[in-house]
């Protein structure tokens, strides 16, 4: 079960990160150009920062609750 997680959580991370994530940057880029001008890429890099942090974060949450899921499922 934990290699199949594993596998799963490394195949949407990589199609997020270098399918998904570019065109996300663009997109907000592109979104933020009229009213920011040059500095649109910045806040659209600093976009993928954020999200970063955030799943990180999640992760860590879930961390927090994995020993009473494996007691449970066992």
């Amino acid at each position: 079960m934990r290699a199949l997680a594993t596998a799963i959580i490394l195949l949407i991370s990589t199609c997020f990160g270098q399918g998904v994530g570019p065109l996300a940057v663009g997109m907000i880029n592109d979104a933020l150009k009229d009213s920011l001008g040059n500095d649109a890429v910045r806040y659209s890099l600093l976009s993928a920062g954020v999200t970063t942090t955030l799943g990180a974060l999640l992760f860590v949450l879930a961390a927090r609750t994995i020993r009473g899921d494996i007691q449970r499922a066992a």
